[in-house]
């Protein structure tokens, strides 16, 4: 008898003690002891505790590039990406898409004070193979007079430039300077077409101040007649149904940043376009970028370049000074110094890699409602 309560009361627990592997279970997953060191680092690193929820992590760097909200039409830009990630994102789209538009307001290409001698000559450097390329359109509008440009740029050839913000028009090809016109002369052929279709028995007169008036007996449908002039006609001229006189009056009007852009955009179709600037006169440009963005492939952007001031603009994105403007130029110009592919093999080829790209690019854009 006491052999057993001896037995039970010293020896058991000292068992135990010495020897816990002996009869305690072994801990692991699915009841299974891990057979190795690796198995059993495994196990442990599938213990830990649990990663935070994403909710608690820090916003994705794309999230600063959502745009203003709609209808806000005078918002300060929305928190800006670094220029670094958005000049990614604009060769990305620049290498996709062609043909290609590019307008810049001069003020963006300089900075406080005047350009090193190298910033010049690499800047020119940029423009001149940029304009080499005939998938390319690239616009300097400055509010100075097409010939004080012309004395800054105007050895650079195919670059096209815009005085008056826009109102004086040049374009230099292959060396040679012509005036692009915007003019009745130029849709007077187009409006006597319409009228032959549309408005059988009215005539195209000149009326004051170079307007021009469709005289007609029969009120017109003028719907159809819009339809059956060209896209410029309505971008550059208003057109005004008088029926109480019976004409329809036609006014050249005001040409602007904007008017021009459109102009541009209905003539080639860009399926890239850019447009830089700081000025009040560029809104209408920031405008007509932000309109067409999604309607064609995301590839449009405006752009507005910090000039040290609060700005207020409805552009969608924010470039810090004009160094990243020439950094842009230059990346850009240096893909097009490389490219010798026509487009529709150009095109092809990177739409076909597009899925491959996409998941190494943060692109703006893609979290950017209209």
């Amino acid at each position: 008898m006491f052999r057993v309560f001896f037995f039970r009361i010293f020896i058991i627990p000292l068992i135990l003690k010495l020897s816990p592997g002996i009869l305690a279970p072994e801990v692991s997953l699915g009841g299974l002891a891990p057979k190795s060191l690796e198995e059993a680092l495994s196990t442990q690193a599938s213990l830990k505790a649990p990663e935070p929820e994403a909710s608690l992590q820090a916003p994705a760097p794309e999230d600063s590039l959502k745009a203003p909200a709609p209808g806000n039409s005078l918002n300060a830009p929305a928190p800006e990406a670094s220029d670094e990630l958005l000049i990614d994102c604009y060769e990305r789209k620049y290498k996709q898409f062609t043909p290609r538009l590019i307008m810049i307001n001069e003020n963006v290409l300089r900075g406080p004070t005047d350009l090193t001698p190298v910033e010049q000559q690499d800047l020119y450097a940029s423009l001149t193979t940029l304009c080499q390329n005939s998938n390319e359109n690239v616009w300097i509008i400055s509010s100075r007079p097409t010939h004080d440009i012309s004395d800054s740029y105007g050895h650079v050839p195919n670059l096209c430039f815009a005085g008056g913000d826009g109102k004086m028009i040049k374009n230099l090809e292959f060396g040679e300077k012509h005036e692009l016109k915007f003019s009745f002369p130029t849709i007077d052929d187009h409006l006597k077409e319409a009228i032959h279709n549309v408005l059988p028995g009215a005539t195209l007169e000149i009326g004051e101040a170079e307007t021009r008036l469709i005289k007609y007996v029969e009120n017109p449908d003028l719907n159809e007649f819009l339809k059956a002039i060209p896209p410029i006609a309505r971008d550059l001229y208003q057109i005004e149904d008088v029926s109480k006189n019976n004409f329809i009056k036609i006014t050249q009007k005001e040409i602007t940043k904007g008017t021009l852009t459109r102009n541009l955009i209905n003539r080639d179709s860009p399926r890239f376009a850019i447009c830089l600037g700081n000025e009040p006169s560029d809104e209408d440009m920031f405008k007509l970028m932000n309109h067409y963005f999604g309607i064609r492939q995301n590839g449009f952007f405006s752009v507005f370049v910090d000039n040290g001031e609060d700005p207020k603009t409805v552009a969608r994105h924010l470039l810090h000074g004009y160094r990243p403007v020439h950094s842009l130029l230059k990346t850009l110009a240096s893909y097009g110094e490389k490219s010798t592919m026509k487009p529709e093999e150009s095109n092809s080829l990177v739409e076909s890699n597009s899925l491959v790209e996409s998941n190494s690019v943060v692109e703006p854009n893609s979290l950017l409602e209209e």
